[in-house]
């Protein structure tokens, strides 16, 4: 049996919780990868994690209000092409 291992926070959001969702999304099952793409996997989200999270602070940081709201809009909706585009492309790989 594997033993998930969760870091105690005091904030609401879990990482973990949002891995395991990215994995979902992405279609993926730890259970059916090799040791090297699970780390490869985690690490690649870990680090997009890092660096939103530092894109982020800095546009709140740095841009004024309206700005700052038009800068996470555009954000969402490159990555939400990125998604619907993987997810057409996987639909007609299988056809």
């Amino acid at each position: 049996m594997n033993k998930k291992t969760k870091t105690k926070s005091s904030s609401p959001i879990n990482i973990e919780d949002m891995y395991q969702h990215y994995l979902k999304l992405c279609n993926l099952d730890e259970t059916n990868m090799h040791l090297v793409q699970k780390i490869e996997t985690k690490r690649a989200f870990m680090g997009g994690c890092m660096e939103a999270l530092t894109v982020l602070l800095d546009i709140v940081n740095h841009m004024e209000e309206e700005e700052s709201i038009k800068a996470f809009e555009d954000l969402f909706d490159q990555i939400g092409k990125h998604f619907k585009e993987g997810i057409i492309i996987r639909k007609k790989s299988k056809k």
